[in-house]
């Protein structure tokens, strides 16, 4: 019980400091779930929501036209290089 707690507070503060925050709240609760019945619901809940959302958005990309898909693709490239050069490039700058 207290290495989940542990492990979900260090997910909270890693949602503040780098880290990945998400993963370790969610790790610290999967850890809890087995002390805790409410805790195991809740977790339950949040993987039917999640597949429930991911079958949706997949739904939606499949009626959408080949050049929209191809846009959308472009797009999702060319703003993962921008934000990923703008980090590098101000890591490069201010640690010199």
């Amino acid at each position: 019980m207290l290495a989940g707690i542990v492990v979900f507070v260090a997910g909270i503060a890693m949602l503040i400091f780098p880290g990945p925050g998400i993963v370790g709240m969610l790790l610290g609760l999967a850890l809890l779930s087995g002390e805790s019945e409410r805790v195991s619901r809740w977790l339950d809940r949040l993987d039917v929501a999640g597949h429930r959302a991911i079958n949706h958005a997949r739904s939606k990309w499949r009626r959408q036209s080949k050049p929209k898909r191809v846009l959308i693709g472009a797009l999702v490239l060319v703003g993962g290089f921008t934000f990923t050069a703008t980090g590098t490039f101000l890591t490069f700058r201010y640690l010199r």
